[in-house]
């Protein structure tokens, strides 16, 4: 018997637009910075066009730096910084 597709079944789900409250919203590529915060911890973030994101991730000091492409959507990531130099998706919105 095949092991279920978890990881699919997540990547799925991602992609559809959060079931919860979203009450704050910042507009990331207003604000990308290689030396700034966001201005509070997103519970997720919307591209509009896909690409490269560098970000900050994790709220311990020193954060954990990843580079991943995202797909055109939501995603339920929790960033506290989105780098400029290194991101090239665009439209990227973080809600709270």
């Amino acid at each position: 018997m095949a092991c279920p597709d978890r990881f699919g079944q997540f990547k799925e789900s991602a992609r559809e637009e959060p079931t919860y409250p979203l009450t704050r919203v910042v507009d990331v590529d207003a604000i990308k910075s290689d030396a700034v915060d966001l201005p509070f911890l997103p519970r997720a973030i919307h591209v509009t066009v896909g690409g490269l994101v560098k970000m900050h991730v994790g709220t311990r000091t020193p954060n954990v730096v990843i580079s991943t492409t995202l797909e055109a959507g939501w995603h339920p990531i929790s960033p506290t910084r989105i780098w400029l130099n290194g991101t090239d998706a665009t439209g990227i919105t973080a809600w709270d």
